[in-house]
């Protein structure tokens, strides 16, 4: 009663693309880059927001003038968000995940070089972007490579190493601040993981997809 008519072959979602189990998924090198990209974003932003008003602080931010920098980021994920999920169905993964690490550097860079002003503002924008960007590029990478059957098991695996590095970003910002003399030394030290992640993903390559078998006619 009320069912919708069954869509044509060649519109079904994920028609042409074979589902992988998790397994499978697991052992693609791709996979780990899509990962890691998570993680560096989760590690790294969770990183510099849990010591935000420290970071801002030292630029003669009052503490409600630091928390109030936590606005422009949203404005700038819901802008990132927006974009890049504008952008995921129309350009290579290898492209939108290389943009999610270049954002993140922009950040760590800013950092370093932050001034009372308007980097600070821009600063604040420009994490927030790297933040939101990810999110759609992950939502429309991980179908597109591994079909719908296993996609929640597959997602729960990336969702736990981002969550993993999520927990220890604090940490290991404070032990490098400690031992390096200053958040800007520390930001140097942490730049080469976004950048590393973002060359390796330049160097994947989309799946060859497979035609599902035509069904017979009812």
């Amino acid at each position: 009663d009320g069912d919708p008519a069954p869509l044509p072959e060649e519109e079904e979602p994920g028609a042409g693309r074979p589902s992988l189990s998790r397994a499978e998924a697991l052992r693609q090198p791709r996979f780990w880059v899509l990962s890691f990209v998570v993680a560096a974003t989760a590690m790294l932003i969770t990183a510099l927001n849990f010591h935000q008003i420290s970071i801002l602080g030292v630029q003669g931010l009052s503490v409600t003038e630091a928390a109030a920098m936590f606005l422009p980021q949203v404005v700038g994920a819901i802008a990132a968000g927006v974009l890049m999920g504008t952008l995921a169905d129309r350009l290579p993964a290898s492209v939108l995940l290389a943009a999610t690490m270049a954002l993140l550097v922009i950040s760590l860079v800013l950092a370093v070089y932050l001034r009372p002003g308007p980097m600070i503002l821009l600063y604040a924008i420009v994490l927030g972007a790297a933040g939101g960007a990810g999110r759609p590029v992950v939502a429309t990478v991980l179908p597109r490579w591994y079909g719908l059957a296993n996609i929640g098991a597959i997602q729960g695996v990336s969702m736990l190493v981002g969550v993993a590095a999520s927990a220890s970003g604090p940490v290991a910002l404070s032990l490098a601040r400690d031992g390096l003399g200053g958040y800007g030394p520390a930001a140097w030290v942490f730049v080469a993981i976004p950048i590393a992640i973002g060359l390796a993903a330049l160097a994947i390559r989309e799946p060859e997809l497979e035609r599902a078998p035509a069904r017979a006619a009812v």
